[in-house]
């Protein structure tokens, strides 16, 4: 019954200024909605970190993990120098074998020579006792 009474009651005329500031208010909703979108696509895909700042964790990581120009030569100057005390160390201990090598070859061929002169002296020690027998 009020609805009845509601619908039947006489409106006021609609203005066009009145239409007017209704597409005004409708046209201001849409784009708020528009720019309420793109601004969550923006904040969806927009890059996390930002570049600057990756970059800069990029460039500490990599002065972190990778040696300069003048850590790498001095690396490889004390690595030469280790090479060079290892070889002479090699090479000391080559002669030094060599030498104890040497000196057990003379010492052997020394006893070689004595053996056999002892055993020549018992073969002609030998000589004379079977020399003497037979006579």
């Amino acid at each position: 019954m009020l609805l009845s009474i509601l619908l039947t009651a006489p409106t006021p005329p609609v203005t066009s200024e009145q239409i007017f500031l209704a597409y005004m208010l409708g046209a201001i909703g849409v784009l708020l909605s528009m720019g309420a979108s793109a601004a969550a696509i923006w904040g969806q895909f927009k890059r996390s970190p930002p570049l600057s700042e990756f970059v800069l964790t990029l460039k500490t990581e990599l002065v972190e993990n990778f040696a300069t120009k003048s850590e790498l030569d001095n690396l490889r100057r004390v690595q030469a120098e280790d090479i060079r005390h290892l070889s002479k160390q090699i090479e000391d201990s080559g002669n030094q074998r060599r030498d104890d090598i040497r000196s057990i070859h003379e010492k052997m061929e020394g006893l070689k020579s004595t053996l056999s002169k002892d055993l020549q002296d018992i073969q002609r020690a030998v000589g004379r006792i079977e020399g003497s027998l037979t006579k």
